[in-house]
């Protein structure tokens, strides 16, 4: 049901590269979308082992790499394997929503 909703209000993307401020996704490093695409967005990974690493908020995006840049300082470096979401919606209302279905 979740993966329904339309791309504009919520996607999923593979994480490539991870730092402590920014995340690399390439399936983002189109080129031709705006840079502000993303920013104000919340960026959540929920396959992380740090609870403090679960959702930070986009500051900056950079269409050309895909790099996403966040508020606050990852600790959870290691990303192998992950995935974020990148949405419009608090990831604690997409949470309720699933558990009401």
């Amino acid at each position: 049901m979740i993966r329904k909703i339309p791309g504009d209000i919520f996607r999923e993307e593979a994480i490539a590269s991870l730092t402590g401020t920014t995340i690399v996704c390439t399936g983002l490093a189109v080129g031709g979308w705006s840079n502000d695409r993303f920013a104000g967005q919340h960026l959540c990974r929920p396959d992380t082992t740090t609870v403090a690493d679960k959702v930070k908020y986009c500051t900056q995006y950079a269409s050309s790499t895909g790099t996403l840049t966040n508020a606050g300082t990852y600790t959870d470096t290691t990303a192998t394997g992950e995935n974020v979401i990148v949405s419009r919606i608090e990831p604690y209302i997409i949470r309720q929503a699933i558990d009401s279905a």
